[in-house]
Parts: structure tokens; C-alpha cells; sequence
């Protein structure tokens, strides 16, 4: 709200929730409608039944490099928070510390078994968006300073990055076909991803319309987390439990955001998650020591968080999260309808 306004932020946080439920209810389609029946179990391998090696290699590309991203900027939130906590460390090696710390949680085979790291967090959200609006009504109640807002703020390039943002934060296409091929009632997927997709976008608003009353415009230049715990100061009680807070949200999400990319890892490499062989284990951990010790490059390499959200936001989530699940289920009904022409007139009866 604060790039984009009153009235800009809801329209923005709305219509990316709107996209985003919309494509990810077309890639089950999608991804439940293999022209021969067969599981797909990765975003690449349906660019890859959708589009050939060349649409796998594109895809992968694409989902890839932005959720290493994602794996990247969760680090570096580990590293900046904890070293609130304890400066006496760099942020740097607060990140090396923090990787080391996900190494072995990784090394569990698949999202059932991260699931129960996950509930840690859900506390860290649940804490993270109470402190958040209570902070910033508080502040917007009992600050002398003036407070500047806008109804609707920014240029082109402004709402295009904050466009970009939020559908980072509702994003779980690339997540879409592991998530599918684990539930126990697949068919269950799409009512739960737009009942998830509400709760987020409602949580967002009042997080952001309280953030925004409290602190309005100034959340430009000072994010919000660093308003309420300033880098580099000593922090109060609202400081040492948002920065908790923020602690318990980052760790179980690294770890979630990285298991499809695992997954896909593993599957080019045909290496077995459900087999229990030494062997297969071994590839396992050798697979995923290296995705995260390349997030952690990344982390290390790359100076602030916001640099690389936007980055991420504006080149490559929206191609991954709205563009490619258009694409994708568009080709699967054309695989299966005989032709793009049919297919059309039928779009048009609808």
C-alpha cells in the first residue's frame, strides 16, 4: 500500500489474488488432463508434454532461477533478523549458519514430512501479522509526526514491480502439480487453493491497511520489519518478538519453497525419493546440499532483500505464475480437443 495507496494497494493485492486463483484452477485442469492419462508431477514436465524439450528447458528455467530466488531471499531474512538479535555476527555468517541449520531438515523425503516443520510456521505468521497491525495502529495513534497517505500513488514501473510482488506472495504454480500428486482427495485442490488464496488476500489488507495507517508512505524508504525493529539499534519488546516471529515464518518456508525444486531436481536425475536404499538417500542429500548451498550463494552475493524481490517479481514470477499456466492449459485442451479453432468455438459457447 505504501508504492501504490489506499485504494491502489487493495485494487493491486485483489487483482493478483484474482489472477493467481484463476491460473492456478487452470493448471490443475492442465495438469490433471494428460492427453494419454499419464501423472505429471513437476511444472517442467508439463511444459515438456505441453511444449516439447524445448517448453521443459524454459519452464525449468523459469521456475527454477525464481524459487532459488525465493530460497535466496528467505536466507538473507534469517541472516538480517538474527543479527538483530546477535550483532556480533555479520549478516553473512548468520546466512552460512542458518543454511547449515536447513541442510538436514532438507534431507526429509517429501512435503508430508516437511509439513510438521511447517507448523512453526504458521505461529511465526499468525504472530508476525498481529504484531505488524497492532505496531502499526499503535504508532498511528500515538505519533506526534505527521503521517503522509495516498489514495492511489506511483508510476507505471511502480505498480508493475508492486503487480509483480504480489502475485510472489500468493504464488504456488510451481508448487501446483507436487502439491496435486500428494493430497489425499486431489480433486479437492481447487476449492482449497481458492479458500487459501481468500484467507491470504484478506490477511494482506488488514496486515497492510494497518502497517499503512500506522506508518503511511515513510514504508518506502524503511520497510515495515525495520521500523518496528531497526537494524542496528537496541530492540524493545515489540522488536525482539517480531524479529521471532519473522524467525519462525522464514525457516519452514526455505524449506517449503524448496522441495519442488527438489523434486524436479530429482526427477531429471531419476533419482528415487520413496526408495529406501543407501544409494538413492545418498543422491538425495548430494541433490539437496547443492540447491541449498546455491541458494546460500545467491544469498551471500546479492546485497538487499527488496533488490532481489523486485528482480524476481517483474522478470520472472509473472511469466511463471500467470503467463505459463495460460499457455499450458490452453495447449492441453487443444491436445485434447483435436484443434486451437475448436477449442475457440467452444470458449465462445461458453
Amino acid at each position: 500500500m505504501a508504492t501504490c495507496g489506499w485504494i491502489g494497494g487493495i485494487l493491486v493485492l485483489f487483482v493478483a489474488a484474482a489472477l493467481s486463483d484463476y491460473m492456478v484452477c487452470n493448471l490443475y485442469k492442465a495438469v490433471t488432463n494428460h492427453p494419454k492419462g499419464d501423472p505429471i508431477n513437476t511444472y517442467e514436465e508439463l511444459g515438456r508434454v505441453c511444449f516439447g524439450r524445448a517448453g521443459q528447458i524454459i519452464t525449468a528455467l523459469i521456475v527454477h532461477v525464481t524459487m532459488t530466488g525465493v530460497c535466496a531471499t528467505l536466507l538473507l531474512l534469517l541472516g538480517e533478523n538474527t543479527q538483530k538479535l546477535a550483532p556480533g555476527l555479520s549478516v553473512t555468517v548468520w546466512c552460512v549458519i542458518w543454511a547449515a541449520i536447513c541442510l538436514p531438515f532438507s534431507w526429509l523425503r517429501s512435503l508430508k514430512e516437511i509439513s510438521y516443520v511447517a507448523i512453526v510456521g504458521l505461529v511465526g505468521v499468525i504472530a508476525l501479522f498481529v504484531i505488524i497491525a497492532a505496531k502499526g495502529i499503535e504508532n498511528g495513534i500515538t505519533t506526534d509526526e505527521p503521517i503522509d497517505y495516498d489514495l492511489f500513488n506511483g508510476d507505471a514501473l511502480t505498480w508493475a514491480v508492486s503487480f509483480g510482488n504480489a502475485i510472489l506472495s500468493y504464488q504456488m504454480a510451481s508448487a501446483t502439480p507436487t502439491l496435486i500428486r500428494e493430497m489425499i482427495t486431489p480433486a479437492a485442490f481447487p476449492k482449497a487453493a481458492s479458500a487459501g488464496l481468500l484467507i491470504v488476500f484478506v490477511i494482506y489488507v488488514g496486515v497492510g491497511a494497518c502497517g499503512y495507517y500506522g506508518y503511511g508512505r515513510s514504508l518506502i524508504e524503511v520497510p515495515i520489519m525495520n521500523s518496528i525493529a531497526p537494524p542496528g539499534q537496541p530492540l524493545d519488546v515489540w522488536g525482539y518478538i517480531a524479529v521471532i516471529a519473522m524467525l519462525l515464518l522464514a525457516f519452514p518456508h526455505f524449506l517449503v519453497i524448496l522441495m519442488p525444486i527438489a523434486a524436479s531436481l530429482e526427477y531429471a536425475f531419476n533419482i528415487d525419493v520413496d526408495s529406501t536404499a543407501k544409494r538413492d538417500l545418498i543422491k538425495r542429500i548430494i541433490a539437496r546440499t547443492f540447491l541449498v548451498g546455491i541458494a546460500l550463494v545467491i544469498a551471500i552475493v546479492v546485497p538487499s532483500v527488496d533488490k532481489l524481490i523486485n528482480l524476481m517479481g517483474v522478470f520472472t514470477m509473472i511469466a511463471m505464475a500467470g503467463v505459463l499456466p495460460a499457455l499450458f492449459y490452453t495447449r492441453i485442451r487443444v491436445f485434447n480437443e483435436g484443434s486451437l479453432k475448436l477449442f475457440g468455438k467452444q470458449v465462445d459457447l461458453r
